[in-house]
This record gives C-alpha cells, structure tokens and sequence, in this order.
C-alpha cells in the first residue's frame, strides 16, 4: 500500500470518528429538549414565569388558579375518561392551592 493510500484511510477513520461524536451530541440534546418539553415540565415553567413575572400576590394567586390547571387539563387529561379527568383537575388544582398558600399569594 501507498502512502497516500494510508493517508487516506486514517483520514476516512479521523472523520468517521468526528461524525459519531456530532451524532452523540445531538442526540444527547434532543434527549434534553425531549425532558424541556414534557408536559409537567412545561406546568412548572408556567408556574414559575407567573411567580416571577406578576408583582402583586392578589394577580399571582389568580393567574396560577386559573392558568395551571387549565394548561393540566390541554396538556395531561385531553385524552382522558371523563372520571380520570376529573379526579386529575381535582388534585392539580389542590395541589396549586397549596403552593400558592405555601407561598403566601
């Protein structure tokens, strides 16, 4: 075998190595926006940019009572029984009643 021929190969391989390590990164990425987008984690971003965003406590309160369980309900129990639903929309709304009064809002 040639020189070249050589160069060549340990080129191919140099490159092989390098787009399985890029095919790594994103797939580790997408396993990351994959978790971004569930749709618990989408409820606490909303939460938490409602908590953050409002300055009076009287607003907070509202908007987490009326906006959390309404993202629950099109996010988590769309595709729900009626019972199911209705249970689920119980609990996530006691839940955010204990935070908002765990928090003072």
């Amino acid at each position: 075998m040639t020189d070249s021929y050589v160069e060549l190969k340990r080129r191919i391989a140099e490159k092989q190595n390098s787009i399985d390590r890029k095919q790594d990164e994103m797939k580790e990425q997408l396993k990351d926006i994959g978790v971004a987008l569930k749709p618990v984690n989408l409820i606490k971003g909303a939460m938490g940019g409602a908590v953050n965003a409002a300055k009076k406590p009287s607003v907070i309160s509202t908007a987490i009572g009326i906006g959390i369980p309404f993202l629950a309900d099109r996010l988590l129990f769309r595709k729900r029984g009626f019972i199911f639903r209705t249970v689920g929309l119980f609990a996530v709304r006691k839940l955010v009643n204990k935070f908002t009064a765990k928090r003072g809002l």
